[in-house]
Parts: C-alpha cells; sequence; structure tokens
C-alpha cells in the first residue's frame, strides 16, 4: 500500500518541502496526467482511476502544504476556490449526480483532495467508495480518458486561473 503506515520514514522525509516529490517535480505516478496547472493548484487525472469512476482526479495546491491546519487562510480559500471550480466543471463534464470530496492525508506527504464523481448507477450505493477498485478501468480505452482530459482542460478553461506552461 501507499500509505504512510507501510513506509513512515520514507513519508515523513517526503513531509518536508526540500524532498517533497511534487515540489521537486519528480515524475508522477504511471497513469497521472496534469489536466490543468496554474499559480494556485495542479489538478490531475487518473488512468485507470480509484474506484472504477469515470472522471476520479485529485487537485494539489501549488505551495507546499502537509498538514491541512497549516495552510494561511489565504492559501485555503484559494485551494479551495480552485477545489470547487474543478468540482464543477466535473459534474458538467461527466454528468455526475453528486461529487465526493475526500483528503485521506495518508497515501502522500503533499496534501491533496481527491474528487469522485458519484452516480446513479455507481458501484457503492449508501457506502463509501472503494479506492482500491481500479479494475476494470470506467473509460472504454485510453482514448476515452484522454478525451475526459481534453474536456476537463476546455471546461477549466472557462474559468481558470493563469495557467501555468
Amino acid at each position: 500500500g501507499g500509505s504512510f503506515h507501510y513506509k513512515y520514514p520514507e513519508f515523513m522525509k517526503a513531509s518536508e518541502k526540500e524532498h517533497c516529490p511534487v515540489c521537486n517535480q519528480e515524475p508522477a505516478p504511471l497513469g497521472h496526467i496534469d489536466i490543468e496547472t496554474n499559480d494556485k493548484v495542479w489538478i490531475c487525472g487518473e488512468y485507470p482511476g480509484q474506484g472504477r469512476l469515470f472522471g476520479k482526479m485529485y487537485v494539489m495546491p501549488r505551495k507546499h502544504c502537509f498538514h491541512f491546519e497549516d495552510m494561511s487562510p489565504e492559501d485555503m480559500t484559494d485551494f479551495m476556490n480552485e477545489v470547487r471550480r474543478v468540482g464543477s466543471a466535473l459534474r458538467k463534464v461527466t454528468g455526475a449526480v453528486k461529487i465526493n470530496y475526500e483528503m485521506h492525508s495518508n497515501s502522500g506527504a503533499h496534501l491533496h483532495i481527491h474528487l469522485f464523481p458519484r452516480y446513479l448507477d455507481d458501484e457503492f450505493p449508501s457506502a463509501p467508495i472503494d479506492y482500491r477498485e481500479k479494475e476494470p478501468a470506467p473509460y472504454e480505452s485510453y482514448e476515452e480518458f484522454l478525451w475526459f482530459v481534453e474536456r476537463m482542460r476546455k471546461e477549466l478553461g472557462k474559468t481558470g486561473a493563469e495557467v501555468k506552461k
């Protein structure tokens, strides 16, 4: 597992900005793709996607943060406004009934929030999402995942912050 429970020394080292894989621009895990990077956040999609939910993604603040409660009020406001913007775009692109916003904080030393679209016919009615479920992918193909990424980029572009190139 990716939890700190299994690799505590490495996790705690990565919690320091100078050793943070995100802040040091180390390659993202296999299957993760940047949807948008702006002056406030990274917005990322995953293939095949945790929970087998079409459109599962996550948002990370650009500024290093290990504990949510350590964010300044200004940074927290900026971050949550971006999460809200992404959630709105995600519902438009996927047609999801609701979005679950989840901050686990045990699987990555750089703070991030997962967005799980919820559908009337998803596999977890009145239950939490089993994020360990990844197969079969919710996409018919990798090309369909790339289609989703492009639709999100287009939708986010309508309301976006200044995008970093």
